[in-house]
């Protein structure tokens, strides 16, 4: 897929997919989680494309293809920021678009808070969307993690050994993020979006896994009930971890998102 950028007022330039499909009445930003990029979603966009959906997927400032410092924001408004910019991009690019957004982990605390912000966006697809803090980040309330850019953190954590490995391996993910890219997220982040639950008024497609080491699954209807939105959906799937459309099950689930989209499009 051939990567095309958008700048953000004239400086920032962000690394973007298009795949626009002819006579498509729907479209799907997507937006990937800490630390990986665009190019991790080739299959979930490949199977949205065949079935009449336009994709756009993103990279992040500071991740794949993006400029900005590497794995690192100042501000969590900025995702919110630069994310606005694209999607009046898109808007202005493709208007009789209706137009979703898919956001997996860091990518759901963003898509999450960007709707609720801003009334662009059709409908909302989250994969297991970081939008509750753990217990273990507690600390970063009680250090300046905000002039701590220069502090980096060595991606520790994943799913399973082996996809640590493999992003390790992977030339364009984030190796390392700094600190402040975490405070931002599990601080600022979650308390923005926890402030805006009841914003949020779109049909929302909630996603989980039982076996998800990263996202405590069980919390994600709690939040889902706090979401303004009257049309809010949940599948939670056994012997899935946390990358939804990215595992040994993917068909099916890909297919379920697929089936729900295009109900949303007055489609069967």
């Amino acid at each position: 897929m051939e990567t095309k950028y958008l700048a953000i007022n004239n400086k920032l330039k962000i690394a973007f997919y298009c795949n626009h499909i002819n006579n498509a009445k729907v479209g799907i930003i997507i937006l990937h989680g800490l630390a990986e990029h665009k190019g991790r979603y080739h299959d979930f966009i490949e199977q949205l494309n065949k079935n009449d959906i336009s994709t756009f997927a993103i990279d992040l400032r500071g991740h794949g293809e993006s400029l900005g410092k590497r794995g690192d924001v100042k501000h969590f408004e900025n995702y919110i920021e630069d994310l606005h910019s694209f999607v009046s991009y898109i808007r202005n690019e493709y208007p009789d678009l209706k137009l979703g957004m898919f956001g997996h982990s860091l990518g759901g605390l963003i898509a999450s808070s960007y709707v609720a912000n801003y009334k662009t966006i059709d409908f909302l697809i989250l994969s297991s969307p970081f939008l509750k803090a753990p217990s273990k980040a507690k600390f970063f309330k009680f250090i300046p993690y905000k002039i701590l850019g220069f502090v980096k953190l060595k991606k520790r954590h994943s799913e399973s050994k082996e996809m640590l490995k493999y992003s390790r391996n992977d030339m364009l993910a984030c190796h390392y993020f700094t600190l402040r890219l975490v405070g931002n997220m599990f601080v600022d982040g979650i308390q923005y979006i926890t402030e805006r639950f009841k914003d949020i008024k779109l049909p929302v497609l909630m996603l989980g896994g039982k076996l998800d080491p990263l996202i405590d699954s069980t919390a994600l209807n709690d939040i889902l009930d706090e979401f303004g939105t009257k049309d809010k959906t949940i599948r939670i799937y056994d012997n899935v971890k946390h990358r939804i459309v990215q595992n040994d099950n993917k068909d099916e689930i890909i297919a379920d998102i697929i089936k729900w989209v295009k109900t949303k499009i007055g489609e069967k």
